[in-house]
């Protein structure tokens, strides 16, 4: 017998109230052997204890067992009086009795064992019990072998007692006719099943008084009440849950439950999405939207965006529309053309260089389609810029080249002043705006633009025979630098375009010193001269107006985030009838509107945020539309907006050419490694996908030292994106689809971009603009439906030390460090590293964070999240200043992807610091030591600036892992 058993039995049988003296017997039976006298003694007198009336039974059953199992009764006598007999002294006589009983069974003399007593009955020899007895005892020994008798639930090794005897016939018949009355025997014969036990049986007894128990029990009473109500409330809880999981099932379609940032699921309906895609409905979208001309402020225009929002309804979205009535534009004088004229010395006249208007190959004639659609509207062919200066110039002619800022240095060199001249300059290089600028700033007083053909007809074929620019065609434009409504800040100087045939009549009366340089020299069979006497005169009868523009969102409604918005957009309004620019983005946007309308319609699919699809005016003329709507609704924006994804065109079909803030790098390069390349030559060389041609296009990494993600440019113009990224801070990307490795948009804004175009040589099978669209749709679903909107700031911390890095070798290069002082230079450039590296580390954490939630090692609850997601929605506002990012700059407030306010520097990055840099530079070159101290102060400033955006951005990801 093992301690913990005993003890276990002993606390079992003390819990018996009602029967402790038959339980008292039969642990005193069990319990009283030579090698547990110690601990039997204690057990008989706490249960002899409990039953004073029936001790003597109890007794006489403890003294039946130690007659069983001593062998020498001698030496245990005084322990058997002690233990047994002083508990029952009025029934010693008849305990005795069995003692001397048991010794005659073994041939022994009771006399000589205990002379002192007398019993009638000391002879067992001719005993036999009786047959009602047997019957009993026989009852008693199956009852307990039995699996569940009382003695196997209340503690008794009923195996071990058999081995040792204790239940031998032999020994038990004797004793059993002397004691067959007593209460101890009949209970153990009489019970055959396990008596129900009343809960007060197993209440623990206890060595104090009745208060304290009534303390006890009360305690014990609200512990269980307690106890109780937590279940029930906890039960209450999880019933609720699921009745609202329930209904929540049964009111949502079968995608919409599964879509819990399930990557299969997403992968799956990403898949059907794509396989919705019609070329045919984008071919017959761009026919009508391309049908007529539409310039901004025009009837045209407004019938057009009506019609548009009109779709938008039909396809079930919730449309808004944005009135905008005096908006400042720039109209041409159909009546009055702007013309160029050369004076003629030798007859004293002017002679007509250009009327101002283009002229179609005669080969169009031969393309019946293509011939009615240029000849329906004769305003096509005028050639014009906006917000030309209204008037006349007369001035002798200077070709500039390019009219960059180095083109009219070198001009300079060679002491030909602009002042009182009209410059000829070439498109290309840098945006024709900053062309008139520079001009205008060095006292010019007409410009004349023109696209040579060496840019613009690489081959020897024009179109409609080829894609390339003919004769006498001329590329429309605004020349207003700024973005908004352009009150107050127009250039003062006339400006009109030519073709390149009467570029060429130009240069041939040209009779000054040819171009020195060959990179100056285009393609035109004539000389480049640099200027000489001819003289020139620009009239030019554009003038402003104010008209109304209008602009529309139209909603797909979230279902779980509907105040989180994923904005999509493109621009309507074009020069002409813009089946490129802006057609080709248009119709591909309403039909992804198409899709997403027709699966939600099949499916019962909504995305977990809202999808606006954007639709801006008078973008063409500065991102007018566009810009209002941010400044309108900035506040808005940036409590609302988680991106914005633009696309302005498709002019080629096989190579994307994307502009991106670090956050979207990634989702743009999945994205794109999904969809399938829609051209066959770029199948036949192994490249399947979108990121095959991209990669093998634009190799050169955007990351150092990571080639998964290809070439991508800084989100600094070029579209309506700008004022999202550059005013309200919310991360941008804008997508370009190009033909590579030549580049093939050689009629931009001229009066050869209609629908013909684009069924013949840009995209004559619709399949580039599905593909775009797929691409486009597959950013716009990822970032509606993830659970964790799909930012990477890992990669914002590696490309912002990238451009830190570059801004740095660009300002030692131009001699910033020795200008300000080494060490003090030195100085600000290890702050600003120092807060790049903790943003760095606080990127890579976050980073990591998201990573272990979207693979599921690491759950976080629905407010957690929220955070996370409200965390990286405003970390592109941690680099926007309320104040701009100079005095003179207050619409370009983002301290890192603001343009850069030289347009030579189109790739350049952190315009906070090199804008002053470079603004230094030209005025220590120009010897006014004034602006340059106030240049290098700017400069000081911006190091403070931008490390404190940093130092935003930082705390921005600062979260409790």
């Amino acid at each position: 017998m093992q301690w913990p058993r005993l003890v276990l039995r002993l606390v079992t049988f003390a819990q018996f109230k009602l029967k402790q003296r038959h339980f008292a017997g039969l642990m005193v039976l069990y319990y009283d052997t030579t090698e547990e006298l110690v601990i039997g003694r204690a057990i008989r007198q706490k249960m002899f204890a409990k039953c004073p009336n029936e001790s003597a039974y109890c007794a006489g059953v403890g003294i039946r067992r130690a007659v069983v199992r001593l062998q020498n009764f001698d030496s245990e006598r005084n322990i058997l009086e002690e233990d047994f007999c002083e508990q029952c002294s009025t029934r010693r006589n008849s305990c005795k009795s069995l003692i001397m009983t048991r010794h005659s069974s073994f041939g022994e003399n009771p006399a000589n064992v205990m002379p002192t007593f007398h019993h009638s009955n000391a002879t067992t020899a001719e005993y036999q019990p009786p047959k009602k007895q047997q019957s009993k005892l026989m009852e008693w020994e199956r009852f307990s072998n039995q699996a569940n008798s009382p003695l196997d639930l209340y503690g008794f090794d009923q195996a071990a007692d058999r081995d040792n005897n204790y239940y031998n016939e032999d020994i038990w018949w004797p004793l059993s006719t002397s004691y067959s009355s007593h209460s101890c025997k009949n209970y153990l014969f009489k019970y055959k099943r396990p008596r129900k036990a009343k809960w007060r049986n197993f209440l623990p007894e206890f060595p104090f008084s009745f208060g304290r128990r009534f303390v006890f029990l009360i305690l014990i009473l609200l512990f269980a009440l307690s106890t109780a109500l937590i279940i029930i409330v906890l039960a209450l809880i999880t019933h609720n849950q699921a009745i609202i999981d329930t209904k929540l099932k049964n009111t949502l379609e079968p995608y919409e439950r599964l879509l819990q940032n399930n990557k299969e699921e997403q992968c799956k309906i990403s898949r059907q999405m794509m396989s919705e895609f019609n070329g045919t409905e984008i071919r017959q979208n761009l026919h009508w939207i391309a049908h007529k001309m539409h310039i901004a402020g025009t009837d045209e225009q407004l019938e057009l965006v009506d019609k548009l929002a009109q779709k938008y309804r039909e396809m079930e979205f919730e449309v808004r529309t944005y009135d905008y009535p005096e908006v400042l534009l720039s109209v041409p004088n159909f009546e009055r053309p702007n013309k160029v004229h050369s004076w003629n010395e030798r007859h004293l006249r002017w002679e007509l260089i250009s009327d101002g208007i283009g002229r179609p190959p005669k080969s169009v004639k031969t393309h019946p389609e293509l011939n009615m659609q240029l000849s329906d509207d004769p305003r096509l062919l005028y050639w014009w810029n906006a917000f030309s200066e209204n008037g006349t110039a007369i001035g002798q002619l200077v070709y500039a080249n390019y009219g960059t800022v180095e083109d009219f240095e070198l001009l300079e060199k060679w002491n030909i002043s602009m002042e009182g001249k009209i410059v000829l300059i070439r498109y290309g290089s840098i945006f024709r705006g900053e062309k008139i600028r520079l001009a205008e700033e060095r006292g010019a007083v007409g410009a004349i633009l023109f696209a040579d053909p060496f840019d613009y007809v690489p081959g020897n074929k024009t179109f409609p025979d080829d894609l390339w620019m003919p004769a006498l065609a001329s590329q429309r434009g605004t020349i207003y630098r700024g973005t908004g409504d352009p009150e107050g800040v127009l250039p003062r100087i006339v400006v009109t375009s030519i073709g390149y045939a009467n570029a060429h009549k130009l240069l041939h009366r040209m009779d000054g010193p040819i171009v020195p340089w060959s990179r100056w020299s285009g393609a035109l069979p004539v000389p480049y001269r640099l200027t000489g006497s001819l003289l020139v005169r620009l009239d030019v009868w554009t003038r402003t107006d104010h008209r109304p523009i209008r602009n529309f969102v139209a909603l797909m409604r979230g279902r779980e985030e509907p105040d989180r918005w994923v904005m999509v957009g493109n621009h309507a309004d074009a020069w002409t009838k813009g089946s490129i620019d802006p057609g080709t983005g248009t119709s591909t946007m309403m039909e992804m509107a198409r899709v997403l309308s027709k699966y939600s319609a099949m499916t019962g699919w909504k995305p977990r945020r809202t999808i606006a699809f954007c639709q801006w005016d008078a973008e063409e003329f500065g991102l007018i539309g566009s810009t209002e709507w941010v400044e309108q609704n900035l506040r808005l924006i940036q409590k609302r907006a988680i991106a914005y994804v633009n696309v302005d065109n498709l002019n080629g079909n096989n190579s994307l050419i994307v502009k991106s803030v670090p956050l979207l790098y990634r989702l743009i390069a999945e994205a794109a490694s999904k969809v399938e390349q829609p051209v066959k030559s770029e199948l036949r060389s192994g490249r399947n996908t979108l990121l095959d041609s991209w990669q093998f296009h634009n190799p050169r990494p955007t990351l150092p030292g990571d080639r998964s993600v290809p070439h991508i440019l800084p989100p600094h113009s070029g579209s309506d994106f700008q004022p999202f990224i550059a005013f309200a801070g919310v991360p941008v990307a804008d997508l370009r689809m190009e033909s590579a490795p030549q580049y093939s948009y050689m009629l931009y804004h001229t009066a050869y971009e209609v629908p013909w175009l684009n069924d013949n040589f840009v995209d004559p099978e619709g399949n580039a603009s599905v593909a775009m669209g797929q691409l486009w749709l597959e950013i716009a679903r990822n970032l509606a439906d993830n659970m964790i909107i799909p930012f990477n700031v890992e990669d914002y911390g590696i490309a912002l030390k990238e451009f830190c890095t570059k801004a740095n070798t660009q300002m030692r290069m131009i001699g910033i460090d020795s200008a300000m002082d080494v060490q003090s230079y030195n100085e600000r450039m290890d702050f600003l590293n120092d807060s790049i590296r903790r943003f760095q580390e606080k990127a890579v954490k976050f980073q990591r964070l998201i990573h272990a939630i979207n693979s599921g090692d690491r759950r976080v609850p629905l407010l957690r999240r929220e955070q996370l997601n409200q965390r990286l929605q405003s970390l592109e506002q941690c680099f926007v200043l309320d104040n701009g990012i100079s005095a003179d700059r207050l619409a370009f407030r983002h301290a890192i992807f603001s343009a850069p306010e030289e347009a030579s520097n189109a790739g350049m990055l952190l315009p906070i610091l090199l804008d002053p840099s470079f603004k230094w530079l030209s005025a220590q070159r120009r010897a006014n030591r004034t602006e340059a101290n106030h240049r290098m102060d700017q400069l000081k400033m911006g190091f403070s600036l931008l490390q404190f955006c940093v130092e935003c951005a930082s705390e921005a990801l600062t979260i409790d892992q």
